[in-house]
């Protein structure tokens, strides 16, 4: 996870983040077996399999709306460096990975309870190189002028960079969790 502050990132160093960030994903759950994915220390704690499914469900709303928007952006407007605002900096704080806020998520990103394969780790995966093609196509967009509406709370609109940095945060914060668990002396070793 990158200690660095989010507030100055520009997209060379959110995609070498989100690099090292598929890395750790692919150390963490490509070794873990279908019972490793689906164990949990207790009831209420999300299994890695659900930790990934939230990402996932979380990651499609925000990269479609963003696909669209990127669509029919104005290639004329030629990028501006990001410039976080009061929002986006209280959105990034309580979205980094180790932050004591702890947000319940959203029904319509909260994960099933079932029993999760291995196409949960692929789809994962597939969802994190799509973040990633979307940010190298934004890379001359002006990130400043494209508003991104949150999925779960219709009020808030947020800039085209925020978003963009926050998928990151939230992946990270996530993972942060998975390891979490891996490391914790009952998780199953086989």
């Amino acid at each position: 996870m990158s200690n660095e502050d989010p507030k100055k990132f520009n997209l060379q160093q959110v995609i070498d983040i989100l690099d090292k960030t598929m890395d750790q994903v692919r150390n963490i759950f490509a070794t873990v077996n279908e019972s490793q994915t689906n164990w949990k220390p207790s009831p209420e704690v999300w299994n890695m399999g659900q930790i990934m499914q939230h990402i996932i469900l979380w990651n499609k709303e925000y990269l479609e709306q963003m696909d669209k928007i990127l669509a029919k952006a104005d290639p004329s407007k030629t990028f501006g460096k990001y410039k976080p605002n009061i929002i986006s900096n209280l959105i990034f704080s309580v979205s980094k990975p180790g932050s004591k806020v702890k947000l319940k998520a959203p029904k319509q990103w909260q994960p099933e309870d079932k029993v999760y394969t291995a196409t949960v780790y692929t789809d994962l995966l597939e969802s994190l190189n799509h973040y990633k093609s979307l940010l190298i196509k934004s890379k001359h967009t002006d990130l400043n002028s494209l508003n991104v509406q949150s999925p779960a709370i219709s009020w808030l609109r947020m800039k085209m960079g925020t978003a963009l940095i926050l998928i990151l945060l939230h992946t990270q914060r996530h993972i942060w969790q998975a390891s979490k668990l891996h490391k914790m002396p009952e998780f199953p070793k086989d």
